[in-house]
């Protein structure tokens, strides 16, 4: 019988090595943050048409909620951003 999702998450947790990833990763980026572009290069910016493509049906109807959710999301980072900047709490 397969294991289930439930008890694969349940056995990675007992034996402790996704946190052990988990703090490699994170360990890896804090080793190289001040290595990183804070803003997308020229390069990369230019490289973004090689993933313009038509999606698949179902898809094409799902992206735009997705996207208006990621729009406001960002926009709720920027207000908060604004008002911690200007609000002593």
């Amino acid at each position: 019988m397969p294991i289930s999702l439930q008890e694969k998450m349940f056995h990675e947790m007992e034996q402790k090595e996704i946190f052990r990833q988990a703090q490699r990763y994170a360990f890896d980026y804090a080793d190289n943050v001040l290595e990183r572009n804070v803003f997308p290069t020229v390069d990369a910016i230019a490289n973004l048409d090689k993933y313009i493509e038509k999606l698949p049906g179902p898809l094409q109807k799902m992206i735009l909620p997705a996207l208006l959710v990621l729009s406001l999301q960002q926009e709720i980072k920027l207000f908060l951003l604004y008002w911690l900047r200007f609000h002593k709490y």
